[in-house]
């Protein structure tokens, strides 16, 4: 990934694999557990480890939609469809397609999807 690919997905990602925004959340998470992040800094991953976790996928577009729920989660946006750190399926499957980009989120408009989507489940 370099830094056109991470522009382009950060300004409009393209959607992703629900399956695949799965597994890159639980590998952080993972990653982030046995690696608390100190009070002095976090954890940083290296790319090639997520591009060997989840080959063939974009992984620009995959970090910029974890991302946002990351930010998401810490506001407390989530948390009808949080389990510790775990998130519920449908976090995912609207997070695969939800028009993320630009640098901001509608909190309130992914939530409101979350509830759409969690009735037609």
């Amino acid at each position: 990934m370099n830094d056109s690919d991470l522009r382009t997905a950060w300004n409009a990602p393209e959607p992703v694999n629900p399956a695949d925004l799965r597994r890159y959340w639980d590998f952080t998470q993972k990653i982030q557990a046995q690696h608390p992040p100190t009070a002095a800094g976090a954890i940083g991953i290296d790319i090639r480890c997520i591009e060997a976790e989840l080959p063939g996928t974009n992984v620009a577009a995959v970090w910029v939609r974890a991302a946002s729920m990351q930010i998401l989660q810490v506001h407390g946006a989530l948390k009808e469809w949080e389990h510790g750190t775990d998130l519920d399926d449908v976090v995912f499957q609207v997070a695969a397609t939800f028009p993320f980009g630009g640098g901001s989120i509608n909190a309130e408009s992914f939530r409101e999807q979350l509830r759409v989507a969690a009735g037609a489940a």
